[in-house]
């Protein structure tokens, strides 16, 4: 049946159907099929294009169309090609928590012109861990190593730009309280760039980089400018003041300025760029900070300066009559011929000017005018370019070697020079000038930095789109490093890992990546065969990375993902490994559970959980904002939700909160005049009886109980991590680990120690006071029986035959030692010696019949010798492997039956810790809360201010020791504790950690990881 649609070409092909098609016809109607199924494709897009596949290969019609749609099976995707894959169809591997899912090592074959969009495709689905085909090339000799330059080169672009948008948000956030858009990083950004091509963005990115550079180069020049005009312009305000301020005389004549600051640099491009007036900037009439800008005086006749040395000591006494008695000299208003006085004028900071005037008054030994007046409002510096508060200054001394000292002063101590003029009206004009010149520069900066403003704004909103796209066209090209071109076949070879249940996402993906591309077949995917994955894969590419492991991959929910991550911090289990998160994260909470346990803390801790996984949502989307501190507790939420439950439990079990017992359902004792007495018929439901607080032996019996549960609990997880064990050799079909190995560690542990828990509960669960015994010490009994096998102690038995049966069990536990010790290199070495018995008898009748019937061919023979030799040097490898595997057992041996007691008195650590919490608990309730607050308000003559201000001191006190010291500090012992058990006790009976993550090509991963390092 062939359906066509209006827009598109749809076909069918079903096993029943009311049409026939002649069998010479099926030729021609596959190749018209192809081709429109093609040309459709092409036109459509992603979207449409997976709808159909999706129609277009159903169950019952996969190995009819596809093949056609490939080329009638002929080089097309991996289905049909190979009985192997028959076996990974849709439904996937089982997912499981206990094991990791199936990977299996897939070859593909991508044509060059696909590569990059299969890649990419690849990217998106985040399915394939790619194997480096190239590990002996180094950077350089990569065929994409340009490809990689070049992106890093535009993410430095990026960071230039980037660098200014975060400049602009530091000052909007200044002036305004606010971050512009644009700025909240790259995480949840999309892959997005598809809009332009990555030479289009290659070409935007560095225009926008030699604007913004360019920009910085000018917006520098023009703001030095207009500090050193507002500069001039104090200058010539204050200094006007200062002139009016000094004595009325006209006894000299100050000559016109003839060395004005040098031209700045033409405005003329600014001016056209930004659509302003033409302004000459030359014509500002302001040089560089540090040029010499003097001004030339009147001038001296011979001899009329202090001529005896009491005229100079006068002079230097007080400058100012010296002054004024010089300008008094000659009162008719003309120039004096021959007397030579500088000025040097300009602005200094306000808090150098006391030493500016000490160091001239010293330099110039007293021969100087000085006046100086602060500025009214800070200005900007025209050297360093900071707002600061200046002031300025004019001084008067002779001519030559003194004003060239005084300028050199004023240089030193970081003061800006400018030229004064004499006339009023010359300063009045060039005060305007300076005015409007500065107005005209302060236009073209506000234009300038409104269109960078813009440009920034635009670049803010693309910059987290083009930070992701370059981030990935980096990856790609760092994957297509990874890939083998076939120069033969003109094509790319790569290998990788896939797990079973996204084979079919990775043909999907490469499906798309050759509808992309125009092709009529999408990129070939070959599976290897599943068995030779696991050691590097039967006919591998990748030669030098041959039997590298097989990655481990699981898919764990939101609750079991914390003790994921607990149990890969240890190791990562290996792919055919038991994975001990699942027991983890029951029995992780649980013994940490019976170390804390306390009704009012386990509550607080289950309160102080649910406050973030009830604001699940919102704080998810302000992750990225969180610091380190915050986020322990954010990714643990779940963790914490379990700890608080089970010590909640245990808190019920231990009949205790905030170390105080509780009675819920009424004690069995009762009291008497002799003590206590226990009702006989009656027994407390559930925990211990409150009667047991308070008593005199209360704590001899808790420690007691503590004491063998710990044992109890101790020897159940060890026994577990052993059962582990069994599952690891028998998924393995490892049957020299399962009866040399696993059976003997079993019969040890349950010999010794597993007698100890019925002993213990056998105890527990005899009336020895009806029986009128005495009850046996455990720890009596343990040592009888290691020192004196088939031996009770007079008042120690607990069962008749006690003393049989604990001989039998010590007869197993020092069987099992030689049995662990010796038995797996003995099998070893006879599995290596009928191996080495069969390769001598192939390879002597090889030789023989070679010998026989082609001796004309010495170079065969000569090949055989070599391989010969190389067998023997093999076998001696396999000796040295048998003394390793040797020494290793002794090694193992000796760790699991000390270990086995190590670990056994181990798990007494939650006695001890329950203890210690349970009697800081006791201590801060009576000692703060009853003796510091209850008990100031029992007294008679209390009065309620007492009583009122003892409480609010007593419970304050209290709760910060509840909070800090049992909550904080309580909190982390028994954590750390927890993970000692889990990490040591158990997971070293089965778990060897040894494996290695599945870290598929994904971009959705390379932008978290980039948004992670960039927080």
């Amino acid at each position: 049946e062939i359906y066509l649609g209006q827009t598109r070409t749809v076909a069918r092909v079903g096993a029943e159907g009311p049409g026939a098609l002649p069998s010479r016809c099926l030729p021609v109607t596959r190749r018209w099929l192809r081709s429109k199924l093609a040309t459709s494709r092409v036109a459509r897009g992603k979207k449409d294009d997976d709808a159909e596949l999706e129609s277009l290969s159903p169950a019952d019609t996969r190995r009819t169309l596809l093949p056609l749609v490939r080329g009638g099976g002929g080089g097309g995707g991996g289905e049909g090609r190979r009985p192997a894959a028959a076996a990974f169809s849709t439904q996937g591997g089982s997912s499981s928590l206990f094991r990791s899912e199936p990977v299996v090592l897939v070859q593909l074959y991508l044509q060059a012109e696909v590569a990059h969009a299969a890649l990419e495709e690849l990217g998106e689905a985040g399915t394939l861990e790619f194997r480096d085909l190239n590990v002996g090339a180094t950077a350089i000799q990569r065929p994409y190593v340009q490809q990689v330059r070049v992106c890093e080169a535009m993410q430095q672009q990026l960071r230039f730009v980037s660098m200014h948008l975060r400049n602009a948000a530091g000052s909007e956030s200044g002036s305004q309280g606010g971050t512009p858009a644009g700025l909240s990083g790259i995480r949840g950004s999309g892959v997005g760039g598809r809009q332009i091509s990555l030479s289009e963005l290659s070409h935007e990115l560095a225009d926008l980089a030699a604007e913004l550079k360019e920009g910085d180069g000018h917006e520098a020049a023009l703001s030095a400018d207009l500090a050193k005009l507002h500069e001039m312009g104090a200058m010539l305000r204050h200094g006007a003041r200062l002139i009016s301020a000094a004595p009325k005389s006209t006894a000299y004549s100050i000559e016109p300025i003839t060395d004005f600051p040098a031209r700045g640099r033409s405005c003329h491009r600014l001016a056209d760029a930004f659509g302003l007036p033409d302004v000459e900037m030359g014509a500002l009439g302001v040089g560089p900070p540090g040029a010499a800008s003097s001004v030339e005086s009147g001038r001296y006749g011979k001899g009329s300066g202090p001529s005896t040395p009491t005229d100079s000591l006068r002079h230097r006494a007080n400058a100012a009559d010296a002054a004024a008695e010089l300008l008094r000299e000659n009162g008719d208003g003309t120039s004096l011929s021959g007397r030579h006085l500088g000025t040097v004028s300009g602005l200094v900071a306000r808090h150098k000017l006391p030493g500016l005037e000490r160091m001239l008054f010293r330099a110039l030994r007293g021969n100087l005018l000085f006046r100086a007046s602060s500025v009214d409002a800070p200005i900007v510096c025209a050297i360093t370019g900071e707002v600061t508060s200046k002031a300025v200054f004019v001084l008067l001394v002779a001519q030559g070697r003194s004003r060239d000292k005084a300028a050199a002063v004023c240089d030193a101590l970081g003061a800006t020079r400018y030229a004064f003029p004499p006339d009023e009206g010359e300063r009045r004009a060039l005060l305007h000038d300076v005015t409007v010149r500065a107005a005209d520069v302060a236009r073209v900066l506000d234009a300038m930095r409104a269109r960078r403003g813009a440009a920034l704004a635009r670049a803010g909103r693309e910059a987290p789109a083009w930070r992701a796209r370059l981030l990935c066209e980096k990856a790609v090209a760092h994957a297509l490093n990874c890939l083998h071109y076939e120069s033969s076949r003109k094509c790319l070879l790569g290998e990788g890992w896939v797990p079973v249940s996204r084979l079919d996402a990775t043909r999907a993906a490469l499906r798309r990546a050759g509808i992309r591309a125009g092709l009529h077949a999408p990129p070939y995917m070959h599976i290897v065969d599943s068995e030779a994955s696991g050691n590097g894969g039967f006919g591998s590419l990748g030669g030098e990375s041959a039997g590298e492991k097989r990655p481990s991959f699981f898919a764990p929910s939101a609750l079991i993902a914390p003790f994921q991550a607990i149990v890969d911090a240890y190791g990562v289990p290996r792919a055919d490994e038991l994975n001990p998160a699942p027991f983890v994260a029951v029995t992780f909470p649980f013994f940490f559970g019976l170390m804390f346990g306390d009704v009012g803390h386990g509550l607080l801790l289950i309160v102080f959980a649910l406050s973030y996984i009830l604001r699940e949502r919102s704080l998810k989307k302000r992750e990225a904002q969180m610091s380190e501190i915050e986020q322990y507790p954010w990714h643990g939420r779940y963790v914490m939700l379990l700890m608080g439950i089970f010590a909640t439990y245990a808190g019920f079990l231990y009949n205790d909160a905030f170390g105080v017992s509780f009675d819920l359902f009424g004690s069995a004792w009762h009291p008497t005049p002799h003590g206590s007495r226990k009702d006989p018929f009656r027994t407390y439901p559930f925990g211990l009886d409150p009667a047991w607080h308070g008593s005199p032996n209360q704590l001899s019996f808790v420690n007691s109980y503590k004491m063998k549960l710990s044992i109890v609990f101790g020897v159940a997880q060890m026994t577990l991590g052993i059962a582990c064990s069994f599952s690891n050799a028998l998924h393995r079909r490892n049957w020299v680990d399962f009866w040399c190995e696993c059976v003997p560690q079993m019969l040890f542990l349950m010999s010794i120690f597993g007698y100890l828990v019925f002993t213990i509960f056998l105890k527990w669960s005899t009336d020895w006071v009806a029986e009128a015994r005495r009850p046996p010490s455990l720890i009596t009994l343990l040592i009888k029986f290691f020192m004196e096998p088939g031996t009770t102690p007079d008042d120690g038995e607990l069962f008749s035959g006690q003393a049989r049966v604990q001989l039998l069990l010590a007869g197993i536990a020092f069987m099992t030692v030689p049995w662990m010790l010796v038995a797996k290199p003995y099998v070893k070495s006879r599995q290596l010696a009928t191996k080495r018995g069969y390769n001598d008898d192939d390879r002597g009748g090889n030789t023989g019949t070679r010998l026989l019937d082609d001796v004309s061919n010495p170079g065969d023979l000569l090949d055989d010798q070599k391989n010969e030799k190389g067998d023997h040097s093999g076998g001696h490898d396999e000796e040295e492997d048998i003394v390793e595997l040797a020494v290793h057992q002794i090694i193992h041996t000796i760790e699991f039956v000390l270990g086995a007691v190590s670990n056994t008195a181990s798990y007494l650590r939650l006695w001890a810790l329950s203890l210690a919490h349970n009697q800081l608990s006791v201590v801060f309730w009576t000692k703060v809360f009853v003796e510091m607050g209850l008990q100031p308000c029992a007294k008679k003559d209390a009065g309620a201010v007492v009583c009122g201000v003892s409480l609010v001191f007593a419970t304050t006190t209290w709760c910060a020791l509840t909070v800090v010291v049992l909550m904080c500090m309580e909190l982390l012992s028994a954590f750390l504790h927890a993970l000692r058990l889990h990490w040591v006790e158990f997971q070293n009976k089965f778990y060897k950690g040894d494996g290695r993550p599945f870290r598929p090509f994904s971009f959705q991963q390379i932008l978290a990881d980039a948004a992670d390092s960039a927080e």
